[in-house]
């Protein structure tokens, strides 16, 4: 799941310290991961969030990383 930070780095750094030819990582994401208002919507793929709407996603986007559920947050 490399929507988990730590996976990215982890599979980053396993590549680095494999070391040979070029190699790459496949990403299976989701656009929008975390956000119940953009997530899979193909419309925010390019779009830019202003006002309440990047408040919340900024909130969202904390509560995932920090465990809480949205409504905690």
């Amino acid at each position: 799941d490399l929507h988990a930070i730590l996976d990215q780095l982890n599979a980053f750094e396993e590549r680095r310290q494999a070391g040979g030819k070029p190699t790459f990582i496949v990403a299976n994401t989701l656009s929008g991961k975390g956000v119940d208002f953009i997530e899979d919507q193909a419309v925010w793929h390019l779009g830019y969030l202003h006002g309440e709407d990047e408040l919340e996603a900024r909130r969202q986007i904390k509560a995932m990383y920090a465990g809480k559920s949205k409504e905690d947050a």
